[in-house]
């Protein structure tokens, strides 16, 4: 029963370890949600980001670029 337990375990641990992001300023690793696109990191106070497209985004937004790909895409195909 508990080598049960542990492997069970040992697997949630794993899996755990798959959505973990690590904040590129001190080394924290944060837990980041599917539904959530960035977070503020514990330590440090950075955002960290899912992945580096979404980071690429929100810099090119700041910096005054319009991002919306998708739908400038969607607009070429329906005139098509």
């Amino acid at each position: 029963m508990k080598n049960k337990f542990n492997l069970e375990w040992n697997k949630m641990a794993a899996e755990y370890e798959k959505v973990k992001i690590e904040c590129k300023y001190c080394g924290r690793k944060a837990v980041i949600p599917v539904w959530v696109d960035k977070q503020l990191c514990s330590w440090c106070g950075h955002y960290v980001y899912r992945n580096k497209n979404l980071e690429f985004k929100e810099k090119l937004k700041s910096k005054g670029v319009k991002v919306d790909v998708r739908k400038n895409q969607e607009k070429k195909y329906r005139e098509a």
